[in-house]
């Protein structure tokens, strides 16, 4: 059983988008780049990063990815964390985002982002065990929908914060 994690955001943090998983085809992190690609794009947002959190055979690509889609500044790729680490980056985050579609059944760190108090967009319907429309974004699986349901939730306050209170 994974217990509430406190939230423990760091004042003057922007809103963090994390991803964690392997960097691997089936989990699709590039999908997930190029999502993010949008969410740049999207001027009422504000300011935001974006943490990567994982290691895998995609981890070059990535990387060239978030260069030549500009966002150096923006996105940071850690390698695969420790389970306390990965703990930690979630109370710090605004939003988890699971990109994985018709490959995971209901995942540890969607349970552990469930727990740390994280709104959710996924893009799996099958993905159901602890998901509703009170604490997660379903999406379909393309980068812009990706992108504009991470918009939808990052650009209100109020919504994030209901989102992660039906987490917990």
């Amino acid at each position: 059983a994974v217990n509430a994690v406190p939230r423990q955001r760091r004042p003057g943090l922007p809103r963090t988008v994390l991803w964690a998983g392997r960097l691997e085809p089936e989990k699709r992190p590039l999908v997930f780049v190029d999502a993010l690609a949008r969410l740049g794009e999207r001027r009422e947002i504000g300011d935001w990063r974006a943490v990567i959190c994982g290691d895998g055979s995609l981890e070059a690509r990535c990387r060239e990815q978030i260069r030549d889609l500009g966002l150096e500044g923006r996105v940071v790729m850690t390698s695969r964390l420790s389970h306390p680490e990965l703990l930690a980056s979630m109370r710090e985050a605004s939003l988890f985002v699971l990109t994985s579609h018709g490959f995971d059944n209901q995942g540890m760190v969607v349970v552990e982002a469930l727990a740390a108090g994280l709104p959710i967009v996924y893009c799996d319907p099958r993905l159901e065990e602890g998901l509703t429309p009170r604490n997660a974004e379903l999406v379909a699986p393309d980068a812009r929908a990706i992108g504009d349901g991470m918009a939808k939730v990052l650009s209100s306050e109020s919504r994030r914060r209901a989102m992660g209170e039906a987490s917990r």
